[in-house]
């Protein structure tokens, strides 16, 4: 009965010269700068989310201080002083914006959505608000968003 020997595997590097170990270099040197890309971008995400955390308290108080003033407006202001029309449709759009910009997480689409409300409220007062003009104002918003959404390369 014959015995068999173990073998040794050679590692395959051993055989390499020093000139044949350079591409493998380069590649350990490229994956670290794309780690490097990779690491700063989530880095930039993480940074952009934080921040974002940070405003959230802030926003909400600024956004229950305008609910507020605008709601004094409605119940404390006579309708018939000069200008007070105007102040109620400023503090409505401020509230708006606001509360719409907590929403949706978008200043454009709040924006958007604050300013087709705030024309139908005017067409309301000047009593030519209808269902026709809702569906168009919204027709219009809708284009607006589709075409601001899109990337401009």
């Amino acid at each position: 009965m014959k015995l068999l020997k173990p073998f040794k595997i050679k590692s395959i590097r051993s055989k390499k010269t020093k000139d044949s170990r350079k591409p493998i270099k380069r590649r350990r040197i490229k994956k670290r700068l794309f780690q490097n890309i990779r690491s700063s971008k989530k880095k930039k995400l993480r940074e952009k989310e934080v921040k974002r955390r940070k405003n959230f308290i802030p926003s909400v108080i600024i956004t229950a201080v305008s609910w507020v003033f605008t709601f004094y407006i409605i119940l404390f202001v006579d309708p018939l002083q000069s200008g007070s029309i105007q102040i109620f449709f400023i503090s409505i759009f401020l509230s708006l914006v606001l509360t719409f910009k907590l929403i949706f997480k978008n200043t454009r689409r709040a924006l958007l959505t604050t300013i087709s409300i705030s024309i139908f409220l005017v067409l309301r007062y000047f009593g030519i608000g209808n269902i026709i003009n809702v569906i168009l104002i919204l027709g219009l918003a809708i284009t607006s968003e589709v075409y601001f959404s899109q990337k401009k390369y």
